[in-house]
Parts: structure tokens; sequence; C-alpha cells
């Protein structure tokens, strides 16, 4: 979100995102991304996703990824498994 005008702006297709940060100079942003699900439970293998791109969603690049099958707890497979959490740029 631009502060000064409040513009927001979309940097990825639909889906949940679990931490985000800036680089130090304000050029890029990395945020952790995973397609949403219609039905959690019924999905064994989650992806995750560690992208930076232009502070408008431009030039993404895919740093890392993680692909795994949850097995089923107490809960089942409900709700979103991260795999990364993006806390400071290094």
């Amino acid at each position: 979100m631009n502060l000064t005008t409040g513009k927001r702006t979309a940097v990825d297709e639909p889906g949940e995102t679990h931490g985000h940060c800036w680089s130090p100079d304000g050029s890029r942003v990395a945020h952790t991304w995973q397609r949403t699900l219609d039905k959690p439970a019924e999905v064994a293998e989650r992806e995750t996703l560690l992208i930076t791109c232009d502070p408008d969603g431009r030039d993404r690049t895919t740093v890392a990824r993680k692909k795994a099958e949850i097995p089923e707890n107490g809960s089942g497979r409900s709700g979103v498994v991260y795999f990364f959490w993006v806390s400071d740029w290094h």
C-alpha cells in the first residue's frame, strides 16, 4: 500500500501469504505464498513459496519452495501449512 495515496496493489495471485519484509533499499518485497484450498482436509500435499518482487508485484522471483505431504492428525489436514516465515531481509 502506498501510504501517501492509500492505493493498494496486489502483488500476487489470490492465495495465503504469511509474513513479508522490504529490502533495505525499499526496491524489493519478500513474502511467502500458498494456494488457497477450497477443501484443505482433502488435499494431502501442500507447497509454500518464498517470493521476492518489485513493490508493484512485477519481476517476481521464487527464491525457495517446499512441497510436502501433510499427514492427518486430530484435526485432519485443515488449514494452511507454512514452511517459511519472512521476518527480515539479509
